[in-house]
């Protein structure tokens, strides 16, 4: 399994679930950051030490708090980590749902897998990180939600 995790989310809340779920899989080394400038200083600063991260966890939108940035996105940081790190493993953590945004992450930035923030998210990130660590085939969660009249 994974030895070491980089989740980027910007809310608390979101992070400690992801912890819980990190640890009942048996990652316990996780390093947690709000910002995409400062991830992707990190994740570039840890593969320098010879000492990389085997899996990026990232959301797609960041609140603007008003701390200036480079990379205002998580698919900016996406962009950026793929020109120098092309092997490292990225699951996208998202509310997002827009077909043509999780296409482009898919194919033109080669993520390993797609998770929708919902009522199944964190039991659905626990099978992506495994399938991510255990297989080349792309992961995504299914839609769990419709609407109802």
């Amino acid at each position: 399994m994974f030895k070491k995790v980089l989740v980027v989310e910007d809310f608390d809340v979101i992070n400690s679930g992801i912890k819980i779920a990190l640890d009942e899989i048996g990652i316990h080394h996780v390093d947690y950051i709000s910002y995409c400038d400062e991830a992707f200083l990190k994740i570039k600063s840890a593969f320098l030490k010879g000492e990389p991260y085997g899996l990026i966890i990232s959301d797609l939108s960041f609140e603007n708090d008003g701390t200036p940035q480079q990379l205002k996105s998580g698919e900016e940081l996406i962009t950026k980590i793929r020109e120098e790190f092309i092997d490292l493993k990225i699951i996208v953590f998202s509310v997002e749902d827009k077909p043509y945004t999780i296409q482009n992450l898919y194919k033109n930035l080669k993520i390993q897998s797609y998770i929708w923030k919902n009522r199944n998210g964190l039991k659905e990130l626990k099978k992506a990180i495994y399938k991510s660590f255990t297989s080349s085939e792309f992961y995504i969660s299914r839609v769990t939600c419709c609407n109802s009249s």
